[in-house]
C-alpha cells in the first residue's frame, strides 16, 4: 500500500516536472484532430456546392458514344430501355478557338434542353447558328466579351462539321461538362450550328438520365452503386443498338458500292463495247483496202501480162515481114515507142500502187498503235476504278 501512494506521487511529481512536454503532445493532437474535421467539413461543404451546382444544370448520369455516331433512331430506342429515365442526343467537337488576338483549346458542344444544360452567367443563350457562349474561365483568358467575334477551328471531325466558323459570343457560362471550374473551356453553339450529314446523321454522343433514386445525392455510395448495376444491366441492350446502327451504315455504304460498282462495270463495259466495235470496224476497212489493193495489184498485172503479150505478137509480125524481105523498120521503131510509152505508164501505176501500199501499211501500223494505247488505257482506267471502289469498302 506504501508503495502504491509511493508511485502515485513520482508519476504525478514526473508529469509536473515535464508538465510542457506533456502540453506540447496534447495541443498537438488537438491540431491534427481540428485539421481532420477542417478537412472533413470542408469535403462535405465542396461535395454539397459540387453536388448543387451538377443538380442545378441536371448533369448527366452517362454519356454514350459510338464511334460511327448515334442515330434519332437510335436516340429513340435509348430513351425505351428500362433503366434510361431520359435522354438527348448532343453533337460535341474539339476546337481552338481564337478572337484574333489570343488562342486557346475548347470543347464545342451543342445546346441542351433537359441535360447538361450550362448555367448562364452573362448575356443569353446562343440561338441561331452563328452564334456562342464561353465558358466563363475561357472568355477571362482570351479576353473576350458579350458581342464579340471568335472564330472556331474544329481538329480531328470532318470537314464542314460546323457550318461557320465564325461566331458572334451571346454569353458567357459555366459548362457542367468541366470538372474544374475555375479551367473549363468550352463553348456551346446551337444544334443547327452542326451539320449531322457530316456524320451520318448520328449525334456525337448521348446524353441520359438514369432511372435511380437520388435523395442521397450523387457523390453518395448509395448513388454510385445504383449508377453502376444500371450501366452493366444496359450494355447489352446499347451493344445492340450500336450494332444496328454499325450494321445500317454498312448496309448504306455496300448498296452505295454495289451501284457504284455496277455503274462502273456498265461504263466499262460500253467502253469496251466501243473499242471492240472499232477494232472490228478498223479491221474491216483493212481488209477492203487489202482487197482493192490485191485487185489492183492482179489487174495491174494482168495488163502487164496483156500489154507482153499484144507487143510480142506484134513484134513476131514484124519478124514474119522481115523474113519476107519486107522493110519494117519504121514499123518496128513505132512499136517499140508504143511498148516504152505502154511499160512507162504500166511502171507509174506500178510507182503508184507501191506507194498506196506502203502508206496503208504506214495508216495500218498507226491506227493498231492508236487501238493499242486506247486498249492500254482502258485497261489501267479499269483497275483504278476498282481500286477506287475496293478502297471505299476498307
Amino acid at each position: 500500500m506504501f508503495m502504491q501512494r509511493t508511485q502515485r506521487k513520482d508519476a504525478v511529481r514526473n508529469i509536473f516536472k515535464r508538465k510542457i512536454s506533456y502540453l506540447s503532445i496534447l495541443l498537438t493532437i488537438t491540431l491534427g484532430v481540428t485539421g481532420l474535421l477542417c478537412i472533413f467539413f470542408l469535403a462535405v461543404s465542396m461535395e454539397k456546392v459540387a453536388a448543387k451546382h451538377y443538380e442545378s444544370s441536371n448533369f448527366r448520369d452517362i454519356e454514350i458514344t459510338a464511334s460511327l455516331g448515334l442515330s434519332a433512331e437510335d436516340l429513340e430506342a435509348i430513351r425505351g430501355l428500362d433503366r434510361i429515365a431520359d435522354a438527348e442526343g448532343i453533337f460535341s467537337a474539339e476546337a481552338l478557338l481564337s478572337n484574333g488576338s489570343a488562342t486557346g483549346k475548347a470543347t464545342v458542344w451543342s445546346a441542351t434542353e433537359r441535360i447538361n444544360t450550362p448555367l448562364l452567367r452573362s448575356g443569353r443563350m446562343p440561338e441561331g447558328d452563328g452564334e456562342c457562349a464561353i465558358d466563363v474561365p475561357l472568355a477571362e483568358k482570351l479576353g473576350v466579351s458579350v458581342g464579340d467575334t471568335v472564330h472556331i477551328y474544329l481538329s480531328g471531325s470532318p470537314e464542314g462539321f460546323l457550318r461557320h466558323d465564325a461566331f458572334t459570343v451571346t454569353g458567357t457560362v459555366l459548362h457542367p461538362q468541366s470538372v474544374k471550374v475555375d479551367t473549363a473551356a468550352n463553348v456551346v453553339v446551337p444544334a443547327a450550328a452542326f451539320d449531322p450529314e457530316k456524320t451520318e446523321d448520328g449525334y456525337t454522343g448521348v446524353l441520359a438520365m438514369l432511372d435511380i433514386p437520388r435523395e442521397k445525392g450523387m457523390f453518395s455510395n448509395r448513388y454510385v452503386s445504383d449508377a453502376d448495376n444500371a450501366v452493366a444491366a444496359l450494355k447489352p441492350a446499347l451493344a445492340e443498338i450500336m450494332a444496328g446502327r454499325t450494321a445500317r451504315i454498312r448496309a448504306k455504304y455496300d448498296g452505295e458500292y454495289a451501284d457504284a460498282r455496277a455503274e462502273a462495270d456498265e461504263k466499262l463495259s460500253d467502253a469496251k463495247a466501243q473499242l471492240d466495235d472499232a477494232e472490228a470496224e478498223m479491221n474491216d476497212a483493212f481488209e477492203k483496202a487489202e482487197a482493192e489493193l490485191a485487185d489492183k495489184e492482179a489487174e495491174l498485172a494482168d495488163g502487164e501480162g496483156r500489154l507482153e503479150a499484144e507487143l510480142e505478137a506484134q513484134y513476131a509480125q514484124i519478124e514474119a515481114a522481115e523474113r519476107m524481105g519486107m522493110n519494117m523498120a519504121a514499123q518496128r521503131a513505132e512499136l517499140d515507142a508504143v511498148a516504152d510509152a505502154q511499160r512507162a505508164e504500166l511502171d507509174a501505176a506500178r510507182g503508184e500502187l507501191d506507194e498506196a501500199r506502203r502508206e496503208f501499211e504506214d495508216e495500218k501500223e498507226k491506227a493498231l498503235s492508236e487501238l493499242a494505247e486506247k486498249q492500254q488505257e482502258y485497261t489501267e482506267k479499269e483497275e483504278e476504278g476498282r481500286r477506287e471502289l475496293d478502297d471505299a469498302t476498307q
